[in-house]
């Protein structure tokens, strides 16, 4: 079976990790424990001196279930791989077992801890990012594809708001299959003249509608749900919650 989704490497002081939604790995069931597939291939871009640079990895995520390198959160849609150790003196990242670098003279960038915010951080009306793989878009079957689907795209919406209850955040910008697990990136202003950009969730899902089509008798004849341009992303405090 083949599934397909976004995930962004993040660093502690100590290990280097893959953050996902949890059902890119596990399905749409919360409660499954079968992953939807033995084996995973990441791919990540970065920027080279003159040109950019493609790095892929591939992980047996079977074998590192069996040996609890996986965890996944028991009250949000997240989970986080680990894939090696880093050391914290040269920043140098030692691949553990079950991960093999397929360009290996490429490391893995992604986020540090210390860019995190948590939930209480986190102001509505803030700008915002998201980048993933919507590889739903463009595939036509009439016409040559309009995107590369193994090319990442960013879009940029705000935090149209927060939910208490769930943690977690909404987000004024659309996504489609293929971005979940992708990056929340807010910008900050920590004081007057200052703005920073710092990693805020995972997003998980679009917020939809239902649409009733009728006939000319206002009769309704088929309720669909339609993507409403919202979307959830749960914030990096349960993400946190699961590193060791």
């Amino acid at each position: 079976m083949e599934a397909a989704g976004t995930g962004f490497y993040f660093s502690t002081t100590q290990r280097v990790f893959l953050v996902t939604a949890k059902h890119v790995l596990f399905g749409k069931d919360p409660a499954s424990t079968n992953l939807v597939a033995r084996e995973g291939i990441l791919i990540s871009y970065g920027t080279g001196k003159d040109s950019e640079l493609r790095a892929t990895n591939v992980v047996a995520l079977d074998e590192l279930w069996k040996r609890g390198m996986i965890r996944v959160s028991t009250t949000h849609d997240v989970a986080v791989v680990a894939l090696g150790e880093r050391d914290p003196a040269s920043s140098a990242v030692r691949l553990g077992s079950g991960v093999e670098a397929k360009t290996p003279n490429l490391g893995l960038i992604g986020f540090s801890i210390e860019h995190a915010v948590r939930f209480d951080e986190i102001r509505a009306g803030s700008e915002a990012y998201i980048v993933g793989f919507p590889r739903s878009l463009g595939q036509s079957r009439l016409s040559p594809s309009a995107i590369d689907p193994d090319r990442p795209l960013f879009r940029r919406g705000i935090i149209a708001g927060k939910n208490p209850k769930k943690r977690d955040l909404v987000v004024d910008a659309a996504i489609y299959q293929g971005n979940s697990g992708g990056p929340l990136i807010v910008k900050l202003s920590p004081s007057l003249g200052t703005e920073i950009l710092r990693i805020a969730g995972v997003v998980t899902k679009f917020v939809g509608f239902e649409r009733v089509l009728t006939d000319n008798r206002d009769q309704g004849l088929v309720v669909e749900v339609v993507n409403s341009g919202y979307a959830i992303a749960v914030p990096m405090d349960p993400v946190l919650d699961l590193l060791w």
